[in-house]
């Protein structure tokens, strides 16, 4: 993989990365200011769900904190094994 592709994709998973991180924390923050029955939940523009129950917003937080957690090691592990690690292991194998 080339270098500039490696890390447009490091790049692009680090964003994304924080954009659920800052919607997690968003989520956590606004559960205890929610006037009414619930809220609409949207992530980059796109409208995810209509009306999301006072009780349900916790679980949307958390599965957003997930996924940051998720895009954060994927984004680990391109920069990590497709970098340094994966030549270093072909260049181990054509030395036995």
């Amino acid at each position: 993989m080339e270098k500039r592709t490696k890390w447009f994709l490091v790049g692009l998973f680090a964003i994304m990365t924080c954009l659920f991180f800052i919607k997690s924390y968003e989520l956590f923050t606004i559960q205890e200011h929610v006037d009414g029955d619930g809220i609409g939940l949207t992530f980059l523009g796109v409208e995810m769900n209509e009306k999301v129950s006072i009780s349900s917003i916790a679980s949307y937080s958390i599965g957003f904190l997930l996924m940051g957690i998720v895009s954060l090691i994927i984004s680990i592990c391109i920069h990590f094994f497709i970098g340094g690690i994966h030549k270093k292991l072909k260049l181990e194998e054509r030395e036995k």
